[in-house]
């Protein structure tokens, strides 16, 4: 049974480009035929490098918050200030097979010693089993200081030995951990790129030689999506949360770091089974 998706969009370029900074979007609504179940649809990244070609990864969920698979170019109706735009394509990462690249950054600074590090540890080891064989994933730790651990790599025994062998100590560079996950991630080449970023904490010690809109603004520019889980109640919350509305992730914020297994296989998931869908959006640059 045909089921299609209607994206509503700003008619003009100016908002367009504020939504590809924002994690807006909320009136993005999917419509459905009235004999059908209701469905839920987000919208989880926006590149307009070629605008006015736009690529979105979409997620589209049944009423029991199943993905639903299977979704053709015929599925989604898109349209832009109340005018029709054209559809060009439609992939599924999981069913067309296309692989992603993902860094994650673990924050190591000394508040993470114990638990919260083993647990982190755990949920990292269990996002990199989750994701297919094909999909490229970088280590990064931080404390006083940023460190790639891991570059982009398929072999999972070496992403795993560096996860067990991770280390909490020093204090907290926030701010430049938030920027070189964003040039690590433009680094790897793939349109399908995204940052998995935890931390317990707000920039401590005054080391971090980025200031932190900085790291927001290139994540934007670059298109890569912050997907950030804090810890704790230390969070630099506002900070965390304008990360992750500008580069149109998500946060997740947990009091303590017993469910992190759980949700980190869980967004592993929600990754692969996201739909690329590539439009044209049918608007005019006016070089704003």
């Amino acid at each position: 049974m045909l089921r299609r998706f209607s994206l509503l969009m700003s008619l003009t370029l100016v908002v367009l480009v504020a939504l590809v900074g924002f994690s807006g979007f909320g009136w993005l609504q999917p419509s459905a035929a009235q004999d059908d179940p209701p469905v839920r649809l987000d919208v989880g990244g926006i590149n307009a490098e070629k605008f006015p070609t736009l690529t979105l990864l979409v997620n589209v969920w049944d009423e029991f918050d199943v993905p639903v698979s299977g979704l053709t170019v015929d599925d989604f109706q898109v349209t832009a200030g109340g005018a029709a735009t054209s559809v060009l394509s439609v992939e599924n990462i999981t069913e067309d097979d296309l692989p992603i690249s993902v860094v994650l950054v673990i924050d190591t600074s000394e508040s993470m010693l114990g638990q919260p590090l083993d647990d982190a540890k755990a949920a990292a080891l269990a996002f990199v089993d989750t994701l297919a064989p094909t999909d490229a994933v970088a280590l990064v730790d931080f404390d006083s200081t940023v460190k790639v651990a891991v570059d982009f790599t398929t072999d999972r025994d070496v992403l795993r030995n560096a996860i067990e062998n991770l280390r909490a100590d020093g204090r907290t560079a926030l701010y430049d951990a938030v920027y070189n996950a964003a040039e690590l991630a433009n680094e790897s080449g793939n349109p399908r790129r995204f940052v998995v970023f935890l931390t317990d904490g707000n920039e401590y010690g005054g080391l971090s030689t980025q200031a932190g809109q900085a790291g927001v603004d290139l994540a934007v520019a670059n298109n890569v999506p912050y997907y950030v889980f804090g810890l704790g109640y230390w969070l630099d919350e506002g900070y965390l949360n304008s990360l992750v509305r500008n580069s149109h992730g998500k946060v997740y914020l947990h009091p303590d770091s017993s469910t992190l297994a759980e949700a980190y296989a869980y967004l592993a998931t929600f990754l692969r089974t996201q739909y690329v869908v590539t439009l044209d959006s049918g608007l005019e640059p006016d070089g704003r």
